[in-house]
This record gives structure tokens, C-alpha cells and sequence, in this order.
């Protein structure tokens, strides 16, 4: 990548707008975490700021493990609402929550030898989940399973990556 990334913040280091005259872009690099969705919006400010080709080449570059849902599918909702484009590079990583951000692009691109990583929904605190017996864990995972559900409904997402 051409350009040099400015920090936005250097506990997370997740979310940075890279200057770049030729393809401007935000990269979403690392754990997604709470908060992070307010550090893209400032990054998605700044790119439509510094350049005069956003318009044009608007690309959110993507490599995380995933992290946190809520954080993940609120970038997807303003990567949809600003209609720009996700995409995944060679030989990086887009897995769990990261999967939420990348269905948000109105165009998706996946190079051939990136990796996407899905999984069913789980609980951090299983041992929490668990004792409050197994109807009260499975109504918050029923909930959970139906943010998803609305989540890719919106994202015009086949229903069937829930299966």
C-alpha cells in the first residue's frame, strides 16, 4: 500500500484513513471493538475530505478476526448508507464480526487467496449462558441469530449464510 497511515488511535490502531492520490481507502486492520464505529466515521469524514477522487474509488479495505457485533454491524450499516465498496486482499483475513462489515459494501471483493471465516453465533461468558438455564440461553440466542437475520435482510445477504 502506498502512503502512510495516520493513527487514529493508538489504543486500537484499528481503523485508519491512508492517504493515497491514486486509490483512496479506509482499512479496517485488527480486533473490531466497541467505539470503533465512531473512529470510522471520522475516517470516512477525513478520506472524503483529503481527496477529490473519493467519489470515485470509495474502498474499505479489510483484515480482522473478527470482534465486536454490534460495533461490526453498525460500520456495515454506514458503509451501506454511504455506499462504498468492502473488499478483502490477498493473503488477509476477514473472519466472524468481520463478515457483518464486509456484506455492508454495495461491491464486495474477495481475492482468491484471502480467507473468510464464518462461524455460528456464541456467547463470550458461555458459563455465564448456562446458568440461567437452557430456555433463558436459548431465547438470547434465538435474539441473537434474528439481529443477524434483519442484519443480512438489509445487507440483501442470502439467509441462507445463517444456516
Amino acid at each position: 500500500m502506498r502512503g502512510n497511515p495516520d493513527r487514529l488511535n493508538e489504543k486500537t490502531n484499528s481503523i485508519r484513513a491512508i492517504p493515497d492520490n491514486w486509490l483512496p481507502r479506509i482499512v479496517i486492520d485488527g480486533e473490531i471493538r466497541a467505539g470503533d464505529d465512531i473512529l470510522f466515521q471520522n475516517a470516512l469524514n477525513k478520506a472524503k475530505e483529503d481527496s477529490a477522487d473519493w467519489s470515485t474509488y470509495r474502498t474499505v479495505l479489510l483484515n480482522s478476526n473478527g470482534g465486536d457485533v454490534a460495533t461490526a454491524m453498525k460500520i456495515g450499516r454506514t458503509i451501506r448508507q454511504s455506499q462504498l465498496i468492502t473488499a478483502v486482499h490477498e493473503r488477509n483475513v476477514c473472519a466472524s464480526a468481520c463478515i457483518l462489515i464486509l456484506s455492508g459494501g454495495v461491491w464486495r471483493y474477495i481475492r482468491d487467496d484471502a480467507i473468510l471465516g464464518l462461524h455460528r453465533p456464541y456467547f463470550k461468558n458461555q458459563a455465564q449462558s448456562g446458568t440461567r438455564g437452557f430456555d433463558k440461553f436459548q431465547n438470547a440466542y434465538d435474539q441473537v441469530i434474528e439481529m443477524h437475520r434483519i442484519y443480512f435482510s438489509e445487507m440483501r445477504i442470502d439467509l441462507r449464510l445463517l444456516q
